[in-house]
């Protein structure tokens, strides 16, 4: 079985390795949502907020209402909980509720939460509002202290494998390696460190999505070659969307949906058909403004390990 320490190669990774060693994860059932009332682009921290000219890019908040409203409608649609945390003035891209937090059961079943330190100071307040709504909804918030200078993201560096107690975590732009470093031992499970090498793929969310225990979403130029060789580790075959969806349709910032399907943004016509050749039921909406900011479905949502009840039944082990 692999060890509750950080993998860092394939090397380090049995050829062959059988995924079955690794102890079951249940999919979740709930999704939290934050509303977009607030959403805007007000400052450049990442290389898609801008034109082609420099400039910030303007949003259309009807739209993105109407866009996130899709949405919401379409997890409920599929059989999700939906819970919604509000927007606060002033935190433009508080919507997009993946990069907070990172959220997990202890093998035990406990609700636990890892906080975030955002790298941009612009978005440091968020994660405070995100660790009450954590609090109110019984989770217990763990200890994970970050050293000064370095920052973590949550889910959005934060992948879960589709069935299997094993994450794989992106170090580059947004999440520190320190930090990475400290996850085997904060939650008990090996890690695979992924490094970003484009600035343009500045969360592991955008640039890979693990589909099932054989195949894996991936942008292959996001990652360094240590990276590529530990997923060739993992997952047997890699479904490589079209260059130009990958880069501007945030194809890679999908959202599986085990036993249902995957939602993608509609500017992706080649990845929808490279998805369902292989056998994905796909869900198609529009994010174009919350692209503008450089985010689309995954960015936009939390998956949490509870039902609209509680906490969800412990794993198989």
């Amino acid at each position: 079985m692999l060890e509750e320490i950080l993998y860092s190669r394939g090397v380090e990774i049995p050829s062959g390795y059988p995924l079955s060693q690794l102890p079951v994860r249940e999919s979740e059932a709930t999704v939290l949502l934050c509303t977009p009332k607030y959403f805007d682009v007000s400052s450049a921290i990442n290389p898609h907020m801008v034109d082609d000219q420099g400039r910030l890019n303007v949003v259309d908040r009807v739209l993105a209402q109407k866009q996130w409203d899709s949405l919401a409608g379409l997890l409920s649609d599929l059989g999700l909980h939906v819970e919604v945390i509000e927007g606060e003035p002033g935190l433009p891209d508080m919507v997009f509720a993946a990069n907070q937090s990172f959220p997990f059961r202890r093998k035990t079943g406990e609700l636990c939460v890892l906080q975030s330190v955002m790298r941009a100071p612009e978005r440091r307040a968020e994660v405070e509002f995100y660790r009450a709504w954590y609090v109110d909804h019984g989770f217990e918030v763990v200890d994970f202290p970050v050293p000064q200078g370095a920052s973590f993201e949550g889910m959005g560096d934060l992948l879960w494998h589709p069935s299997r107690r094993l994450l794989f975590a992106g170090v580059g732009p947004r999440t520190s390696r320190v930090v990475v470093e400290a996850l085997p031992q904060a939650l008990s499970m090996p890690v695979l460190a992924l490094e970003l090498m484009d600035p343009k793929f500045y969360h592991l969310d955008t640039a890979l999505v693990p589909l099932d225990d054989e195949r894996v979403l991936i942008h292959p130029p996001a990652f360094s070659a240590d990276a590529l060789s530990l997923l060739e580790r993992i997952f047997p075959k890699f479904l490589i969307p079209p260059v130009e969806e990958a880069q501007r349709g945030f194809a890679c910032n999908a959202l599986c949906l085990p036993g249902k399907g995957v939602i993608l943004d509609q500017s992706c016509p080649g990845t929808v058909n490279l998805l369902e050749n292989a056998g994905f039921r796909t869900y198609v909406v529009d994010t174009s403004e919350f692209k503008k900011s450089g985010g689309s479905v995954f960015c936009l949502k939390m998956m949490l390990p509870m039902d609209e009840f509680g906490p969800a039944e412990n794993p198989s082990e």
